[in-house]
């Protein structure tokens, strides 16, 4: 797991380098959570879409609500990076401009604003 560390308005932002996968299942991301946690000492972290399993945005696998929620349990806010304005299922959207409501966890089109948002959480 490669991650950089940006630091702003009293937050450690754990980012992910965008390209590998690093989050399969809920196993690999408790390891995650697990080593921003402990080993970088954040509190926050930008994922890129391509850092997780294609299979999270398919809601009916429920994969992202148990990541998310293990993430949120843990006191760990969320952005992930991507493009989300192409053709993604109905309630995909839906959780998406759900989860943009809240202060755990959004969805943001570039890794630039996510860590905006995360730094205004």
């Amino acid at each position: 797991m490669v991650f950089s560390v940006i630091e702003g308005n009293g937050h450690r932002l754990a980012v992910a380098l965008p390209g590998s996968v690093i989050i399969n299942d809920l196993s690999s991301a408790l390891d995650v959570l697990a080593h921003i946690s402990y080993n970088l000492r954040c509190d926050r972290v930008i994922l890129h879409q391509s850092n997780i399993n294609p299979a999270f945005f398919d809601l009916s696998t429920r994969l992202a609500g148990d990541v998310l929620q293990k993430f949120v349990t843990y006191g760990m806010k969320v952005a992930i990076a991507g493009d989300f304005s192409g053709d993604i299922s109905q309630s995909l959207r839906s959780f998406i401009a759900e989860s943009n409501r809240g202060g755990q966890v959004c969805f943001m089109p570039d890794e630039v604003s996510a860590a905006q948002r995360l730094i205004d959480m």
